[in-house]
């Protein structure tokens, strides 16, 4: 199985989107979903460092 985030973990395809991010507690949920073969799969990440994107 590919670890890699960038790309599927059943057909290796790089077209990889985020389906949806969620805070739980002081977990980060990233739900991802491939474009060719519509797999989904979820990540968690203790989130240690919040950055605030700035204009």
């Amino acid at each position: 199985m590919n670890q890699s985030l960038s790309c599927c973990w059943r057909c290796e395809s790089s077209d990889v989107g985020v389906e949806e991010t969620a805070v739980e507690s002081d977990i980060v949920v990233v739900q991802y979903v491939c474009n060719d073969c519509y797999s989904t799969w979820e990540s968690k990440y203790e989130h240690t460092t919040v950055f605030i994107a700035a204009q």
